[in-house]
């Protein structure tokens, strides 16, 4: 497989939609998060969509870690 980060974007997504075009996300999830070694932050909206991903990625992760977040620079209390 050619270096995905070489590929234009569009050639990219078009390669890796096929790919995976028969497996199921969770299958996707996983080793993505193990090559992270699980440090990864998720952000979201509160849409339907996003909850599905933020709880599938906290199934995989074996010690999840939720927090509710601010901005850099921003006090806790603003």
């Amino acid at each position: 497989m050619p270096y995905l980060n070489d590929m234009p974007l569009e050639a990219r997504l078009a390669l890796l939609n096929r790919r995976d075009a028969d497996r199921q996300l969770q299958d996707i999830l996983k080793p993505a998060l193990a090559l992270l070694d699980q440090k990864i932050a998720l952000v979201s909206s509160f849409g339907a969509e996003p909850a599905v991903l933020l709880h599938m990625a906290a199934q995989i992760a074996s010690k999840p870690t939720l927090r509710a977040g601010h901005w850099p620079g921003q006090s806790k209390t603003e």
